[in-house]
């Protein structure tokens, strides 16, 4: 007879809902699951980093409350990890010690009854509680005591309380778990999912709402994963960037899942962590140069391990989380990560990927001389010049390393200062920019490069310098295309605002003459900054003009198409609350915020984050609630140490265009916009029911809000992701949450909730 002979069959176990977990909280008491009638076991499940081990120590210290004696064990705890019973030998190191396991079934048998006699004749009258942690790493010999300790559990009150991850739990102790939840001689719980309080109290509080809004999103409230982000400021690549360097502490945490890794296992899974997710087979067999073989083993052994997970029937292999991608990448050799690049690379390029999934890879396992590669890191440097611009930078840089024409070098030199200057790296943007622009002529080149070069200055407080600057550019650009000479005359204007000077009607009369050649969002920058300048000027009938015909192209506009010229907003929002309109004020600086943010722009986010501070305070009950508009500003412009003036000039520029006394719009109907902007103004419907409909979405929360205008926009829940920066499933999941609190069944019916709520789509963004 073996020890297994009395597991009952799966069919004789009773359907009373074994499955049924209880969510503990926090600030949940757990003295009920020591009453005299406490069942024998007590399972704690959930993922990687939930918060299973800090609820297991709680339930130890409450079990010590009540006079229970206790033992804890971990599974993959030293010295015990590789030793036969070692999670057993971890908790009760002294009774056990010398205990061997026999080889044949019957002295097993007697070895599992012999440390049941021990655990009741180690408990004491008030009970004994054997904890015992990540029972998913226990070794063979301990799941076999386990299952034995399942099945017979000891007399008297002796209680086992197991955390494990059930991904990875042994299949057969999982189905005795099951057993005992549904013969109620368990009690199975979760740590629940934190409040969104409890989730912020574990960032940074310099991190912004928006910030943290998308960390939240992306770790859905994991504590561990939570405090992972928060210690990099970042979303470790999942928002499509590059990985960052994981704090000491954070990587030594995240690895312990890695420790049992075969050599193979450990070739795929950095493999998986170089290409991306998701990833397929056949690339990560390449990239880690492993035989077939070897690669459907990895594969199995990281899918039960739960680093990579497949979804439903497709064969792409994505990471559990982005904390584990960013300590496998971590974890490699440089040399060893030079080759991988070059690989994917080569792979890559076979299959016709595009500039920047290429330049990932290119910017470490180019050859030097390759100038199709730089090409291609010049190329992607363009297109993520904005949305990331630090990587854009680095490409641009890489691809000068590489070499380049002199055309295509002096073109990668532009690039390189403009993206430097974003980031706030201003005296490295002004080394690059400097020759470009003392060559001077009037070609595209040297033109942009003046225009950034003088940025960077405007920034750092050299406003003369900058103007100087923009002065003889403007002299040499009399023949330039009408979007050059538009920036170089917008750029004057903001520096005169910056500074609080008059602005003279010259450079605004100019600029207002290139707007019919621009396309509509460039169009509503020069608007926004037209209604800024007449504000300085007093002119509040065309500062309303400009500043209603700027709203209706950049809140129609979609957010990529923004980014370049999100300084509009900046202008707009500043104008609004000179106007009286605060509410539009600040859904026009938030946006600017958080696209600032999305694109890690150093030099404007501060700008938006003093400004959205400042207009609290004069906002009156005008402004809608909303909690942490912006967080630290002064944390943020500090963030930027070569540009301490840019939450000064930003709130003085605020102030300084709120100074003029103008009617607001409820005391003047402004004029109507220019043709291409007009449109009704306000709602068809009854003020009934724009009431009614205001008040049903009042149910909503913030994220669900904006997800509703964006529907009403007409945006797909693929390209909300893409608007928000999260899973097309979590899209779904507010999707679904907005139909049961709307009462509604469609798209079609929230889109007409919105409209007749008079939001707009502008309140989603």
């Amino acid at each position: 007879m073996t020890i297994e002979a009395d597991l009952p069959l799966l069919s004789s176990v009773p359907e009373s809902s074994p499955n049924t977990v209880r969510h503990i909280s926090r600030r949940e008491p757990l003295d009920w699951l020591f009453q005299s009638a406490a069942a024998p076991v007590i399972e704690i499940r959930g993922d990687r980093w939930t918060g299973k081990s800090e609820l297991l120590a709680r339930l130890s210290a409450e079990a010590a409350r009540h006079g229970w004696s206790v033992a804890s064990g971990t599974a993959s705890a030293q010295p015990f990890r590789s030793i036969s019973l070692g999670l057993f030998m971890d908790a009760l190191d002294e009774p056990l010690a010398g205990t061997g396991l026999p080889d044949d079934p019957f002295g097993r048998y007697q070895a599992f009854r012999a440390v049941r006699n021990l655990l009741e004749s180690l408990s004491p009258a008030g009970g004994m509680l054997l904890a015992l942690d990540d029972v998913h790493r226990a070794d063979e010999a301990s799941v076999d005591l386990l299952s034995y300790l399942l099945r017979h559990p000891p007399a008297g009150r002796v209680v086992l309380a197991l955390a494990h991850r059930p991904r990875q739990t042994d299949p057969g102790l999982r189905n005795l778990l099951d057993q005992a939840a549904a013969r109620q001689w368990a009690h199975r719980l979760t740590p629940a999912v934190l409040d969104p309080q409890e989730a912020l109290a574990l960032l940074p509080d310099d991190l912004s709402r928006s910030q943290r809004e998308r960390m939240l999103d992306v770790t859905e409230h994991n504590p561990g994963l939570l405090k992972a982000l928060g210690s990099t400021r970042s979303l470790l690549g999942a928002d499509g960037r590059a990985l960052p360097s994981l704090p000491l502490h954070v990587l030594t945490e995240t690895l312990r899942d890695f420790a049992s890794l075969s050599p193979a296992s450990w070739l795929v899974v950095r493999a998986a962590a170089v290409l991306g997710e998701p990833s397929d087979p056949a690339a990560l067999g390449t990239v880690a140069q492993v035989s077939d073989e070897e690669l459907r083993a990895a594969v199995d052994e990281l899918t039960r391990e739960d680093l990579l997970r497949t979804e439903g029937a497709s064969p792409l292999l994505g990471f559990g989380n982005p904390a584990l991608r960013a300590a496998a990448y971590q974890s490699a050799g440089p040399g060893w990560l030079f080759g991988a690049h070059a690989r994917a690379a080569r792979l890559l390029a076979a299959r016709d990927a595009d500039a920047v999934r290429l330049a990932e890879h290119l910017q470490y396992g180019a050859a030097l001389g390759d100038r199709d590669s730089a090409q291609i890191l010049l190329t992607a440097a363009g297109l993520r010049q904005w949305s990331d611009p630090q990587r854009s930078a680095a490409w641009s840089g890489a691809a000068l390393a590489l070499g380049l024409s002199d055309e295509d070098a002096a073109r990668a030199r532009l690039q390189l200062g403009g993206a430097l200057t974003l980031c706030g790296r201003l005296r490295e943007a002004m080394d690059v920019l400097g020759p470009l622009t003392r060559a001077g002529g009037t070609g595209g080149t040297g033109l942009d490069a003046a225009h950034w070069y003088a940025q960077a200055l405007r920034l750092t407080g050299a406003h003369e310098g900058a103007d100087r600057v923009l002065t003889a550019a403007l002299d040499r650009a009399a023949s330039a295309g009408p979007e050059q000479r538009a920036g170089l005359l917008a750029a004057r204007i903001a520096l005169a605002l910056d500074t609080a000077r008059p602005v003279p009607d010259g450079p605004v009369t100019a600029l207002l003459s290139t707007a019919e050649h621009l396309g509509p969002v460039a169009r509503a920058g020069v608007y926004a900054l037209s209604a800024a300048a007449a504000l300085r000027s007093a002119s509040g009938e065309h500062a309303d003009f400009h500043a209603v015909a700027a709203a209706r192209l950049l809140d129609r506009a979609a957010d990529d198409a923004v980014l370049p010229h999100v300084e509009g907003l900046y202008w707009l929002a500043g104008a609004e609350a000179a106007l009286g309109r605060h509410n539009a004020a600040h859904r026009h600086y938030e946006r600017g915020l958080r696209l600032a943010e999305s694109g890690r722009l150093r030099v404007l986010a501060p700008r938006f984050a003093s400004a959205l501070a400042g207009l609290a305070p004069t906002a009156g009950r005008d402004l809608p609630p909303a909690a942490e508009a912006a967080e630290v500003p002064g944390a943020r412009a500090a963030a930027t140490p070569a540009t301490p003036s840019t939450a000064a000039t930003a709130t003085a520029a605020r102030a300084a265009t709120a100074a003029a006394t103008v009617p607001t719009a409820s005391e003047s109907a402004p004029p109507p916009g220019p043709a291409e902007s007009t449109g009704p103004a306000g709602s068809s419907e009854p003020a009934e029911a724009a009431a009614s409909a205001a008040s049903e979405l009042s149910r909503l929360s913030k994220r669900e809000l904006e997800i509703a205008v964006l529907v009403s926009g007409g945006r797909t829940n693929q390209q909300i992701a893409r608007s928000l920066e999260v899973s097309h499933k979590t899209v779904e999941t507010h999707m679904g949450r907005i139909f049961k609190k709307l009462v509604v069944s469609s798209r079609a019916e929230v889109a007409a909730m919105v409209g007749r709520s008079d939001r707009g789509p502008e309140a989603g963004r």
